[in-house]
Formats: structure tokens, sequence, C-alpha cells
């Protein structure tokens, strides 16, 4: 299995999006921390990317949305 992190400074807040990979697989993203905190999330709440990059931005989006709420 294949991780990658991205972390990013948005407005205030700090967030950090982590995503794995199965080899043949879509990656999906395993963790999203808020200024230290995990986010909650459902599984199928965050979209699959075919690369880990893909599921990152994707979880970058949904952090995002939650730090303009």
């Amino acid at each position: 299995m294949e991780r990658k992190s991205s972390s990013i400074s948005y407005y205030a807040s700090f967030i950090t999006v982590t995503a794995a990979q199965m080899p043949g697989q879509n990656a999906m993203v395993e963790s999203i921390e808020i200024d230290g905190e995990l986010l909650d999330f459902e599984d199928g709440e965050i979209e699959s990317g075919k690369t880990l990059d893909e599921a990152i931005d994707n979880g970058l989006r949904k952090a995002t949305s939650v730090v303009d709420f």
C-alpha cells in the first residue's frame, strides 16, 4: 500500500490530508485533519481518485468546504 500526505494553510486553519492506494485500485482519502482535529466523514462521502494526488485534491476540497462553512 502506498500513502501520501499533503498539508496546506487555508485562511487561519492548517489542513493535512492523507490518502492511500493499493496497487491496481483507486486511491482513497484515509484522514483529514483540521487544526489538529480529525474530521469525521462517512465512507464514500469523498470521491476516490485514480491517483494519490487526485484523492488528496478531493480531500482538500472537502476540508476547505468545512472551513468555509
